[in-house]
């Protein structure tokens, strides 16, 4: 009996020594943070530099002819992130709110060649409305996002300036980012 009773006392010591000491082991196992940009270094005064790509429909898109003058919302998704189709319907909402009043929102897949041909169905029975840039190469992806968050989002001023950026969605992002978009709409560009 009391050896019984000192192996019990023995595992329940141990257990209170792990249970003791777990944090201080586990902060230890985290590997240091290291601050890396999440998008890379832009070219002077944070502007944003053309890119050029094709649409569902294989017209050529380019940035320039749209920079300086609109509002633009960069969003990189795919067809099998879940957040992303989950966030679509609240970007539909603001492009189709804000899209006249200068703002363009552009949806830029990030899907690879065994499930790009899902976009175009996807997009279509959505009823989105809002351009798909189609990032075949993925340079623009590896420009904005190197990480490839999904989704990703950047919002560019009428300047031509990133003045905002956020991976993920959580409901209620929509919330801050329409706060943004009035915001930068509202601001006259001055040459």
């Amino acid at each position: 009996m009391k050896k019984k009773l000192s192996q019990h006392a023995f595992v329940l010591i141990v257990l209170f020594s792990v249970m003791v000491s777990w944090p201080a082991l586990a902060q230890q196992a985290e590997p240091e943070q290291t601050s890396t940009p999440l998008v890379p270094e832009k070219p002077s005064g944070g502007t944003v530099t053309n890119f050029t790509l094709k649409d569902m429909d294989g017209n050529t898109f380019n940035l320039k002819d749209h920079l300086g003058t609109k509002v633009i919302l960069l969003n990189f998704w795919a067809t099998w992130c879940i957040p992303c189709r989950q966030e679509f319907p609240h970007l539909e909402k603001l492009h189709r709110k804000y899209g006249q009043d200068g703002f363009l929102m552009l949806a830029i897949d990030r899907d690879d060649a065994s499930t790009r041909s899902r976009v175009k169905p996807f997009i279509k029975s959505s009823r989105y409305t809002f351009k798909v840039l189609l990032d075949t190469d993925s340079q623009v992806i590896n420009r904005f996002n190197p990480k490839v968050d999904l989704p990703y989002s950047v919002l560019i001023d009428k300047k031509g300036n990133v003045v905002y950026q956020h991976d993920g969605y959580q409901a209620g992002d929509e919330l801050k980012l329409e706060e943004l978009i009035k915001k930068h709409l509202a601001e006259e560009v001055v040459e």
